[in-house]
């Protein structure tokens, strides 16, 4: 699978920022942080870790606002897998059990997670435009986290995100 670069998809996704690397962790708000550390300490070794070095009491604070999509690689998809209570009260709507391919205006987040994958790297964006809410929320920021199966392929993506 062949994906953009990290410079291009911080071009197409402006006004909103990107980071990476060392970058990250300066630009992460204080649950994002919180859980990026959780996740960094479970990797022992590896380039990521998996969804079961990850428990649900361990991120208590960021349950709500979680969700987990599981990665098909031929072709590339992505299925939600789990959606947390703030996040589904966030978009006004529970999309748990759907493709994200399924849900309109969707590429830029496509385009995102096939960069993870290819890359098996954690990212966060700044200052995205919310365009699901039926809230006044007309932003969001996200913390995106690869977890991966048995093999060091990312099979999972994890998000966490802040609405606003």
């Amino acid at each position: 699978m062949i994906s953009k670069s990290f410079d291009d998809l911080k071009n197409e996704n402006r006004p909103a920022f990107m980071y990476r690397s060392d970058e990250l962790l300066e630009n992460l708000w204080p649950d994002a942080s919180e859980l990026y550390q959780l996740w960094d300490s479970k990797k022992a070794g590896r380039k990521a870790c998996s969804r079961k070095d990850l428990t649900p009491r361990e991120m208590m604070k960021q349950l709500p606002l979680i969700s987990i999509h599981d990665v098909a690689t031929d072709p590339f998809r992505l299925k939600i897998r789990l959606m947390g209570t703030q996040f589904v009260d966030a978009i006004g709507m529970d999309l748990t059990g759907w493709f994200v391919d399924e849900v309109d205006k969707t590429q830029h987040v496509l385009e995102r997670a096939q960069w993870v994958v290819s890359m098996c790297e954690p990212f966060v964006c700044i200052g995205l435009n919310l365009i699901w809410s039926p809230h006044d929320y007309k932003h969001y920021d996200s913390l995106v986290l690869p977890l991966t199966d048995d093999q060091g392929d990312v099979n999972m993506i994890l998000y966490l995100n802040k609405f606003y």
